[in-house]
């Protein structure tokens, strides 16, 4: 007699205790949560305060005449070391008679910005030439470190109006040649033919403006940098625009003499809205544009494979299985994938651990997709510095009520009633990996003395928000996901389990990870570069949303669909063991990512020191990481909804 697919679910063996399925939280849970909670709550509010100010800006600054306008000095950085540096700390330059400090956010603080207000003085619309800065004497130690810093290609970013100092260039490679910002400014020139080491210590500040009601708004801040030798003291003449003698850098004791001018640049054309356009400008959106055609093609054809096998196979195998020609299979035996009815929803090996990480995943994804829609809003511009790291951390720890939630639904239908170490392990593997691989690459960024060191209290922050927030949400998402009643699966496990037959080649899980996983990396490939030189390149900045949106939901269509056909591939050679197989060729395409970051680290950085390598790569390994969950929580979901869908609609014995 045939038995519909609406079975009721067997009763687990291990049988717990009434009030343990209840999930009542203890006393002494509540009081865990409330006192984390309270000191994260006062950690966070410090942190995110910058933040809410950012995201508060109304408009424009409006500067009227004679108002003073302040230079913030922020750091040193090199694409070779990949180490920046406090700029007011360097022994070889004006350091601030009082220092005022800027509030940073965390996404700054985590990216090396160390603010500090200048004593430049600037007023609107008022010109100068040559003002003298200070006088600098300099050690042997001194000097050799700004020679050192000049051999290593160090840019200098200031800041002015909340635009950072910029290098203009001319892009030629669009249609039309235009001007374009990296940026910073070099700190010095080495001249690698004769040896010789000249540093700049004159700067040209050409502030760019337009006319506005009220006063003035700020539209560039361009600096034009100069090695200048000062007389007694003195600017030589026409020092901004004609030929001077150097200042070369020796290998002994000097007094360094730092000066300054400022130009006004009126322009007219040039809107407030996009003053950022130019140190955005790229030209390659020809380059996203194929990007995405790629992409398009690559899911036609997976679409038109998961198509075939949901609209033909399927559907033709479904109407078999449920026909009275049953009867006449081969000793009364199921074939194919039903022949695994009894199988199929066997909780798998170390369920544990892959609940965690599917789970862990699930809150990566949310926090990525809640970034990216607020970035898409406009909330996340390039003039929120940190903006990114500091909002995409906040997701994440808030997000951790998914992943609790997660993880108590998904054990309590595969494995029973005690979800409680389970999201324990959700709560701690993965932010642990991750702190533990920052806390031992600082201590070799502290032992250079770098402002990229994460600061102990920032880091005491970071736990805080872990331990306070994070490990609370994720026990409350546990909390109201065990409350809910366990999925019914459509068919019951057998007591015995199946043997698996002997597997084709292709379907050997290493196969399936090389193959499954090149075709998500075909879809993104052309715009991981894109992503790593905003990320890695300091003179950089990409914030292109748009284009990153639609290759991420591309991304997302093709994991679902290569998933999909290997969880029927394997269901139909009579190999039940799918769990694990759906998130590792979900995430397959993280090995192609990271031997791409190779690639990119040694065709494309400039890097030099030991240092800069082992902080690529470490960086590099917990962005894989965090792929490598997102991918493969999308792996397993999509092959769990497609499992359950497909033997719900069969009849067995």
């Amino acid at each position: 007699m045939a038995v519909h697919s609406g079975a009721q679910r067997p009763i687990p063996v291990a049988v717990v205790p009434a009030t343990h399925a209840r999930c009542k939280p203890s006393a002494a849970t509540l009081a865990y949560a409330a006192g984390w909670v309270s000191l994260a709550v006062a950690t966070l509010a410090l942190q995110a305060t910058p933040v809410v100010q950012a995201l508060s800006l109304s408009g424009p600054a409006v500067y009227v005449a004679n108002q003073s306008i302040p230079v913030y000095f922020n750091k040193v950085f090199s694409e070779r070391t990949r180490l920046p540096f406090e700029y007011d700390e360097l022994p070889f330059v004006c350091s601030p008679v009082e220092l005022s400090h800027k509030m940073l956010n965390l996404g700054e603080i985590l990216r090396g910005d160390r603010i500090v207000q200048s004593d430049i003085a600037i007023k609107t619309l008022e010109e100068s030439q040559c003002e003298m800065l200070c006088s600098k004497p300099l050690h042997k130690r001194d000097v050799l470190l700004a020679r050192q810093m000049i051999r290593d290609d160090y840019h200098v970013e200031w800041i002015l109006d909340d635009l950072p100092g910029a290098t203009a260039k001319a892009s030629v490679g669009g249609p039309v040649t235009e001007k374009r910002y990296d940026v910073g400014f070099p700190l010095g020139f080495h001249n690698e033919r004769t040896g010789e080491l000249n540093i700049y210590n004159h700067l040209l500040l050409n502030i760019i403006y337009q006319q506005a009601p009220g006063g003035i708004l700020i539209l560039g801040f361009e600096v034009y940098p100069k090695s200048v030798k000062h007389i007694d003291g003195q600017c030589p003449l026409n020092v901004d625009t004609g030929v001077t003698m150097p200042m070369t850098l020796p290998e002994t004791g000097m007094t360094l003499e730092w000066s300054y001018s400022v130009r006004w640049q009126p322009d007219a054309q040039l809107k407030w809205a996009h003053r950022w356009d130019m140190y955005l400008s790229t030209n390659s959106n020809r380059v996203h544009w194929y990007s995405i055609i790629n992409s398009i093609v690559m899911l036609l054809i997976l679409s038109g494979a998961v198509a075939y096998i949901l609209l033909r196979t399927l559907t033709r195998d479904i109407t078999f299985y449920n026909s009275e020609q049953e009867v006449l299979e081969t000793a009364g035996e199921s074939v194919g994938w039903k022949a695994l009815y009894g199988d199929v929803f066997r909780p798998p090996r170390f369920a544990a651990i892959l609940v965690s990480l599917v789970s862990s995943g699930v809150q990566t994804l949310a926090a990525v997709v809640l970034t990216t829609l607020t970035a898409g809003f406009g909330l996340l511009g390039p003039q929120f510095r940190g903006g990114i790291v500091s909002v995409g951390l906040f997701l994440f720890v808030f997000c951790g009520v998914i992943a609790g939630y997660t993880t108590a639904r998904l054990y309590r239908t595969f494995c029973g009633y005690n979800w409680r170490k389970t999201a324990l392990v959700t709560a701690v593997m993965s932010p642990l990996i991750i702190l533990s691989i920052v806390f031992m690459s600082n201590l070799f960024i502290w032992s250079k003395g770098s402002s990229s060191a994460i600061p102990f209290g920032t880091f005491a922050c970071l736990i805080a928000m872990w331990l306070g927030i994070s490990c609370p949400l994720v026990w409350l998402g546990g909390f109201f996901g065990a409350r809910h009643k366990p999925v019914e699966f459509p068919t019951r496990s057998n007591q015995i389990p199946r043997q698996i037959p002997e597997q084709p080649w292709y379907l050997h899980t290493s196969y399936l990870i090389m193959f499954a996983g090149a075709v998500p990396f075909s879809v993104i490939f052309l715009e991981l570069y894109f992503i790593l030189d905003s990320a890695l390149q300091f003179n950089h900045t990409h914030h292109l949303y748009s284009f990153l949106s639609i290759i991420t939901l591309m991304l997302v269509l093709t994991i679902i669909e290569t998933t999909i056909v290997v969880a029927y591939l394997t269901l139909s050679a009579e190999d039940y063991q799918w769990q694990w197989r759906s998130f590792l060729v979900g995430s397959a395409s993280t090995v192609y990512i990271f031997v791409y970051a190779c690639h990119y680290f040694v065709a494309n950085l400039q890097a030099s020191h030991p240092m800069a390598a082992m902080l690529y790569f470490a960086y590099c390994f917990i962005g894989c990481f965090l792929f490598m969950l997102a991918t493969g929580a999308i792996g397993y979901i999509s092959s769990l909804v497609f499992v359950f869908q497909i033997y719900g609609r069969i009849k067995v014995d």
